[in-house]
């Protein structure tokens, strides 16, 4: 399989698909906060542990509801240029399985959704709902093995095409990607060091 290509590193308390996760994040501020909440979180989880969320939660935040609607931060969003909207509608339970789901939770996605479109305007426009599952190595994506569906609406500026499983050339991009951050990284690092002194070591590619 391609992502058994690379020599992934080890990472004193992080899964194997942690790792590969941290090699995913756009940005060294989205790798940082990612990191924190794999090592300070409860359950390594930033879904299970909502002070660690790269965003604002604009639904479910009572105990009433079993999910709740997260509007993620542009900074932690690569693909923010070209959609219309997106927000993150998860699971509060941690679970991973689709099919654990409890015909009461199936029932409340339903709420959750109908607030999307009647007060965020979603499902309006065209784009795609999907929840990723199973192991980080067998998805492309940023996978977290808590239950979630993205809801992406496209504005029409450019390709929004959300990948099941990378080819070489895509692990090896993610496999860079950390080994760089890696070099920087300090566990006592504050958000702000990092980002600097990583900005400084791979300075960011200007755009025309």
């Amino acid at each position: 399989m391609n992502h058994e290509r690379f020599a992934w590193p080890t990472i004193p308390g992080l899964t194997q698909g942690q790792v590969m996760n941290l090699g995913r994040q756009s940005n060294a501020a989205s790798y940082w906060e990612t990191m924190r909440a794999y090592l300070h979180a409860k359950n390594g989880c930033a879904f299970c542990d909502t002070k660690f969320l790269k965003g604002t939660i604009v639904f479910g935040s009572d105990h009433n509801e079993p999910w709740f609607i997260l509007k993620p931060n542009a900074d932690f969003n690569r693909h923010s240029g070209v959609l219309l909207g997106k927000f993150v509608i998860v699971l509060k339970r941690h679970i991973n399985d689709p099919t654990e789901q409890t015909d009461d939770e199936r029932i409340a996605l339903g709420r959750a959704e109908r607030f999307l479109k009647k007060e965020c305007k979603m499902y309006t426009s065209g784009g795609m709902s999907y929840a990723r599952f199973g192991p980080t190595e067998m998805n492309a994506g940023t996978v977290s093995d808590h239950l979630h569906m993205n809801v992406d609406e496209p504005n029409g500026l450019g390709e929004v095409r959300p990948p099941i499983y990378k080819d070489q050339e895509g692990w090896g991009k993610d496999f860079s990607r950390l080994n760089t951050y890696l070099t920087v990284y300090k566990d006592k690092m504050t958000k702000d060091e990092f980002v600097s002194t990583y900005n400084l070591a791979f300075p960011p590619k200007k755009t025309a």
